[in-house]
């Protein structure tokens, strides 16, 4: 049928006539069709020229031609798609993306809005157990300054009317809030004696265990066997007791050998004036040529990771082969 003005298309057909071509429109095959140009299906958008076909569940990047999901969000060509639960400010910079700073500590929230609430309930407590816990006075009201500027930012920034700048300084702020607050805590905190567990509930920070696992094993003596697989080499063997394995025990970081090469068997433990370490089996001495034939005389204990020792095994001996 011959071409119609856009007056004379039903109204829900006015968004196709957009193109400068002559439009027709065949009601046989319900189609809209351009001037030398293909049948665009109803399930279709109209889109400009030289451009394909696009499913309504996608949309048009006009620069690449590239089709981008509905759950996208659409952005500038020169930026990544972002997630939906992300927003995107084209006046931040790359660096500020998602206006949040992310914060290493463990204890610390790491988005803004928690952290402000966490930094508001570390001040409140603190204020209230100023003299109890005394705490620096001056260095509090300073951390309490800061988060006021912070807190006035972050809100500024959550606006419409924020700029670059505001979104620049409310970084620097928090980020000079979470330093100074990790500091007092844990100069002023942390190891403060007179705090206890609850006051470290209170203002949510971790809590340790102060009292150290007592390592009952320590109280033992090392087995000990002593090889010599060449000459000039001594390898001293261990291991607790009758343990079906030669190691160290699983409380101990190590063994702890202290020998000496004599006549005469030594009198006492501080005579034996060489020591050596070590973590695992066997413990191997090396000698010079002109040692060879003398004897040593060795003794051993076992150290934890603490560097606190165990009992001293008795005194015994071997040729340096």
């Amino acid at each position: 049928m011959p071409g119609r003005s856009l007056c004379q298309f039903p109204a829900h057909l006015h968004a196709f006539c957009v193109s400068p071509y002559t439009v027709n429109f065949n009601l046989k095959n319900k189609a809209v069709i351009l001037k030398n140009k293909p049948a665009i299906p109803w399930d279709k958008t109209l889109i400009p020229k030289d451009k394909a076909a696009i499913p309504k569940d996608k949309t048009l990047i006009l620069k690449d031609k590239t089709l981008i999901p509905k759950d996208k969000t659409l952005i500038p060509w020169n930026k990544a798609a972002i997630p939906p639960n992300k927003r995107y400010r084209a006046v931040c910079p790359p660096e500020n993306l998602y206006q949040e700073e992310f914060f290493m500590s463990s204890y610390i929230p790491t988005k803004e809005a928690d952290f402000l609430d966490w930094s508001a309930n570390l001040i409140t407590v603190s204020k209230a157990n100023i003299a109890e816990w005394n705490l620096p006075e001056a260095q509090l009201a300073a951390i309490e300054t800061l988060h006021n500027e912070a807190k006035a930012l972050h809100e500024k920034c959550k606006t419409a009317a924020y700029t670059r700048l505001d979104m620049q300084a409310k970084n620097e702020k928090l980020k000079a809030l979470k330093k100074d607050e990790e500091v007092f805590v844990r100069n002023n905190l942390q190891n403060n004696d007179a705090m206890t567990d609850n006051g470290r509930a209170a203002l949510r920070i971790p809590i340790y265990d102060r009292n150290p696992t007592p390592h009952p094993g320590l109280s033992t003596v090392p087995y000990m066997k002593v090889l010599t697989p060449l000459p000039r080499i001594i390898e001293i063997r261990f291991r607790v007791g009758n343990a079906a394995r030669w190691g160290k025990p699983e409380y101990a970081h190590g063994l702890e050998c202290c020998w000496i090469i004599a006549e005469s068997p030594p009198a006492k433990i501080e005579d034996l004036l060489h020591s050596e370490f070590s973590t695992r089996t066997p413990l191997k001495l090396a000698f010079d040529e002109d040692q060879r034939g003398k004897r040593i005389y060795f003794a051993a204990r076992w150290e934890n990771g603490t560097v606190k020792k165990g009992p001293w095994s008795d005194i015994f001996s071997a040729v340096i082969p």
